[in-house]
């Protein structure tokens, strides 16, 4: 597959992109616009758990909260369980992409890549991994999807570090403290080896960075959710505490979806 660098050097050779429908032209002129989202690394005192104390974190995550959608659900009429088509918008937006979740939310709404109910704007937007897969494929950018059981906190760590795409499913209510969010099922739980009942994972956020204390462990995550629409989770931390409430073998259906390649400049 041609580069997303060498793909917008071609296009914007081009001195018109010949329109077609709405949607389709959502993705020929997706590439467009190049943002410099090099990837960084710094020492910060000011981390939560970890004030005082130096801690190097990996992704400048404060910076590129300053271009996500932080706020689903206010792009299209009727739309509003968008969380997945919002990251998957966040990271054509990390990979340089000038992509909005109006351009994605039409896209998969006129595509069937997601619910669409118009009695039922909460779940219109909708998406299993499988068609998360597929619009980011569409959008130019390679994935897999992987469980929580085997790729955990490690992996979503080095994942961040080299520069990849990282969006995870969780439980909404362990990751905003409130189990009103929280939908639970009967299933097997790979901790106790018994089936027993389960929160699932109902929402979709979009890893932006990683703190490693100074014995290089995995302190926590920076994140950006467009749940619950407050402004400061564009960049919330959590520590792999509360990360791993939310996201972990005990939640069922909770996947990662990452891009097979870097797509920002490490």
């Amino acid at each position: 597959m041609i580069g997303l660098e060498e793909l917008a050097k071609e296009q914007l050779e081009e001195n018109e992109v010949e329109e077609t429908n709405e949607a389709a032209e959502v993705i020929e002129t997706s590439y467009t616009e190049i943002t410099e989202m090099a990837l960084c690394s710094e020492i910060r005192t000011d981390v939560p758990g970890y004030e005082g104390v130096e801690v190097t974190v990996t992704g400048n995550p404060y910076e590129v909260a300053e271009i996500l959608d932080w706020n689903q659900g206010d792009a299209v009429e009727g739309a509003e369980g968008t969380c997945s088509l919002v990251s998957i918008a966040n990271i054509c937006t990390l990979a340089g992409m000038d992509v909005t979740e109006s351009d994605v939310v039409t896209y998969a709404m006129e595509n069937g890549l997601c619910v669409v109910d118009y009695t039922n704007p909460g779940s219109t937007g909708g998406m299993d991994p499988h068609e998360v897969d597929e619009l980011l494929e569409e959008f130019g950018i390679e994935c897999y999807e992987v469980s929580a059981s085997e790729f955990g906190v490690d992996e979503i760590a080095e994942a961040i570090e080299n520069g990849q795409g990282v969006m995870v499913g969780v439980d909404a209510g362990a990751l905003w403290d409130d189990p009103y969010y929280t939908d639970s099922i009967i299933g097997y739980s790979p901790e106790t080896h018994s089936i027993t009942v389960m929160a699932r994972a109902n929402h979709c956020i979009t890893v932006t960075g990683v703190a490693r204390d100074a014995d290089g462990e995995v302190a926590g995550f920076y994140i950006c959710d467009s749940g619950r629409g407050e402004e400061s989770d564009a960049a919330r931390y959590l520590s792999v505490e509360e990360f791993s409430e939310a996201y972990s073998p005990s939640v069922a259906n909770a996947v990662a979806i990452v891009t097979e390649d870097s797509i920002r400049e490490v």
